[in-house]
């Protein structure tokens, strides 16, 4: 029978965003920030660690910062040196450019001890630096990577892959730049780290009689991999297709029309060598106006309207399997056991699906149309406990005052024991920035132990820490 309990409860008035968490072992570390609502106050993040199994804090403590304000938080483990890191970018007035840091926070000593480096700052007071798409500390080389807009933010971002190596005196920083995207996302594996990305690609000159009428423009999407203990790009690969921008090219207006959906998980091992793959999503939509800019009918059925690429693809930047169905707008993922689970918003209607890359299979294998009533809905792969055990997932569908969590068959879909409502309860997001692809997911949403910890906030405006298992 599934059972719910609280594990944490903070009220209002001790919590607020931006805020981020990380799960390592049965240890579960929640940050926020404490932005002052007097902007001339100094900011500060205070860092929160529980024992999940006893439900019991660890510790907890605040940390003042130089900055006005913390615009985002990104926090993740260090297993080798039993630190925290926190990437941190901090906001200030007077126009001073905002600024990247990594902070290290030794578990020992309750969090009073540790040190910060400076990784990166804005180009500028009109830019600023982020989003953090990944920190990784799992390797004695942690890494980090963000996107940094260029001077007044007229061309696409420059996303950097940086590396920060312990010495004996002080941290060694590289910062390479791997690419340039205006969106993008990170995701990994168990021994890589892969970036999705949108940007977009300028083609030859193109003259007519009249003279120069400028350049050809397509958004495309790119793939880049590297190896988490070494963190240098090993592959990229740009599926050789893009949607035309034409006429409607304006930089300050694109995003009005292009609508970016897209996702990416560690996907199954790929046999011969026993290869690490990602499945990857992402389709680009136009949903321009065409009728009200003068265009006919019979001119707006002539444009490509969406282009998407959905595959399983290896570590080596080898495509695996391509699925072929279409997917839809807030496409999310998971994968378990070799099958992947997604859902996704297409055709004005919610759905929940299931695609074997490694069967061959180029079309999803089972659709589900779930309650159109839903705001938001995603996945969550199972931890099955023993060899004999179903290979399941969690799927949480987010109603305007509750979110309904159910565990399910990753084969068949169906539901695996009751459903359980979290009632006056709304799933917090990342907020990492628009830029981030995956700013809409919801904070903590982590399978642990054969159960569901979620992070919400009730009624009261509490952040509240739920089991579900």
């Amino acid at each position: 029978m599934t059972q719910k309990r609280k594990l944490l409860q903070i009220p209002r008035g001790d919590w607020s965003v931006p805020l981020d968490s990380h799960l390592q072992s049965s240890r579960l570390s929640i940050c926020w920030a404490n932005n002052r609502e007097n902007g001339n106050q100094a900011a500060s993040f205070s860092l929160l660690e529980m024992d999940v199994d006893h439900s019991t804090i660890l510790n907890r403590t605040s940390f003042p910062c130089s900055c006005s304000a913390l615009e985002a938080l990104r926090l993740t483990y260090d297993l080798s040196k039993q630190q925290w890191l926190l990437a941190r970018i901090e906001g200030f007035q007077n126009r001073v450019p905002s600024r990247l840091v990594l902070s290290f926070i030794p578990t020992t000593n309750r969090f009073l001890s540790g040190s910060s480096l400076l990784i990166d700052e804005a180009a500028d007071n009109m830019t600023d630096v982020g989003p953090v798409l990944l920190v990784d500390g799992t390797n004695p080389v942690a890494s980090m990577l963000y996107l940094k807009p260029e001077r007044d933010d007229l061309q696409s971002p420059t996303v950097y892959l940086t590396r920060v190596r312990g010495l004996e005196v002080e941290e060694q920083l590289v910062c390479e730049a791997i690419a340039e995207a205006d969106k993008a996302l990170g995701c990994f594996s168990s021994e890589y780290g892969l970036l999705l990305a949108c940007h977009p690609e300028y083609g030859e000159l193109a003259e007519s009689e009249e003279g120069f009428v400028g350049a050809t423009a397509q958004w495309r999407m790119l793939m880049m991999g590297w190896k988490r203990d070494e963190a240098r790009v090993l592959w990229s690969y740009s599926p050789p297709i893009g949607l035309p921008v034409g006429d409607r090219a304006n930089p300050e207006t694109d995003f009005e029309w292009l609508k970016v959906a897209a996702d990416a998980v560690s996907g199954p091992i790929f046999s011969p060598g026993g290869r690490q793959t990602f499945v990857v999503a992402m389709a680009l939509f136009d949903t321009f106006d065409y009728q009200t800019h003068g265009y006919t009918i019979e001119e707006e059925r002539r444009i490509q309207k969406n282009v998407q690429f959905f595959c399983c693809i290896d570590t080596r930047g080898e495509i695996v399997q391509v699925c072929q169905s279409q997917i839809g707008l807030h496409v999310r993922l998971c994968q378990i056991a070799g099958t992947v689970v997604g859902v996704d918003f297409f055709d004005a209607r919610r759905r929940l699906w299931n695609w074997f890359p490694l069967m061959k299979e180029t079309v999803l294998h089972t659709v589900i149309e779930l309650d159109p009533e839903i705001i938001r809905v995603s996945v969550v792969a199972g931890q099955p406990e023993g060899e004999h055990q179903e290979s399941y997932f969690w799927l949480l569908e987010e109603y305007s005052d509750s979110v309904k969590v159910s565990k399910r068959d990753a084969i068949t879909l169906a539901e695996l024991a009751p459903t359980m409502i979290l009632n006056n309860t709304k799933l917090l997001s990342k907020q990492t920035g628009w830029r981030d692809l995956k700013r809409d997911m919801p904070l903590l949403t982590i399978a642990y132990c054969n159960t569901l910890l979620t992070l919400g906030m009730d009624k009261d405006e509490q952040l509240v820490l739920y089991q579900i298992g």
